[in-house]
């Protein structure tokens, strides 16, 4: 696990640190806030997992208008009920990632966007049994069309998500085995564009894996 999170920051500070100096066009910060719903297979068991990100995404295009290259972190917060080791407890913690965007205008009212991003989990309580954590890498992955009309797009396509990591199990004696999930099926979107170089997106992805994104823009 650590060895991925090194190299994951190691090559985040390296691609952002190489990257040529920019207008203020070709940069740009969001504000995310998603909550999402999953199932943990936690050594044989599983676990209905809640867990919600609220931080910044920092983002730059590589090719202009085609392929942008982002840093996103922030507060990680995370529920496991299911779980006897960590019901009822506060588990709290941070997330770290890289993220990549492609998007090609077919014509002017018609898009094609991708988009993929893998990021590290790290939450902890303690609990009766001590300090336990759960850890994980989620990669995301998303790909579909959009369309615009004025200050309006409405997009969709099909996303996939895999989850590999630790967490304890409610043994005699609680041991940390691997947990792994993954999970596909739609989304849609609806974003609006208030403003030269802003925007405002609500996202929604389905499936027994679900969740719910809002984003604010600025930059792009």
């Amino acid at each position: 696990m650590r060895p991925r999170l090194l190299f994951l920051m190691i090559i985040s500070v390296g691609l952002w640190g190489c990257l040529p100096r920019a207008s203020a066009q070709d940069v740009g910060a969001g504000l995310d806030f998603q909550d999402s719903h999953a199932v943990f297979d936690v050594g044989g068991n599983h676990y209905a997992t809640h867990y919600i990100e609220t931080g910044l995404t920092f983002r730059q295009w590589l090719v202009p208008s085609l392929f942008t290259l982002g840093l996103r972190g922030g507060y990680l917060s995370v529920t496991q009920d299911p779980n006897p080791v960590v019901s009822g407890a506060n588990i709290g913690g941070e997330y770290i990632g890289l993220d990549a965007g492609f998007r090609y205008n077919w014509i002017p009212l018609i898009g094609f966007r991708a988009y993929a991003s893998d990021t590290y989990h790290h939450s902890s309580a303690t609990t009766k049994t001590g300090v336990n954590q759960i850890d994980w890498y989620g990669f995301h992955a998303r790909a579909g069309a959009d369309l615009h009309f004025g200050i309006v797009g409405i997009g969709a396509g099909v996303f996939y998500r895999r989850a590999t990591g630790h967490e304890p199990t409610p043994a005699s004696v609680p041991e940390t085995v691997a947990l792994f999930e993954n999970e596909s099926g739609p989304y849609a979107s609806v974003t609006l564009y208030p403003a030269v170089g802003g925007s405002v997106t609500l996202l929604g992805e389905g499936g027994r894996w679900h969740s719910y994104l809002l984003t604010f823009r600025y930059g792009f």
